[in-house]
């Protein structure tokens, strides 16, 4: 089994750092478990705030001392225009649906970027587990 994480926004990155965290179990250690950061183009995150940059760089330094993890840039080619940005990021959407078996989202129903990728794993036949109305129909329960 594989993680994903594209580490776009601050809830990827408590989502990838729930991940890693989970490493310390005795599954996850014996290497059942990975995780992928598949990043869309180098220094896709140098436009964050501080705190997330340096949130995502220790997740990202996870991924490549001595462990299963790694991490794929899906272009070396920095986009310059809007057009290229998105289809860049659907690339990278398209990347980690296609080699999970599984896709997890943090998906509020708006559109954009999240709801492309799971357009695209539905499409695919991929099955689709929203976390968003996970927590907040377990969070309205109480």
């Amino acid at each position: 089994d594989a993680g994903y994480s594209d580490g776009c926004y601050e809830v990827a990155i408590a989502a990838t750092a729930a991940v890693i965290c989970l490493g310390a179990s005795s599954k996850i250690h014996h290497n059942k478990y990975t995780l992928t950061l598949a990043e869309p183009f180098p220094n896709h995150w140098s436009k964050w705030s501080k705190i997330n940059i340096e949130q995502y760089l220790g997740i990202r330094k996870c991924c490549v001392e001595g462990s299963p993890n790694k991490i794929i840039i899906i272009t070396d080619k920095i986009p310059t225009q809007y057009f290229e940005y998105a289809q860049v990021y659907q690339k990278r959407n398209e990347f980690m649906v296609d080699n999970c078996t599984e896709l997890w989202a943090w998906w509020d129903g708006s559109s954009g970027g999240t709801k492309n990728c799971v357009d695209y794993a539905k499409k695919v036949g991929k099955p689709v587990r929203n976390l968003y109305e996970e927590f907040n129909t377990s969070f309205n329960k109480t």
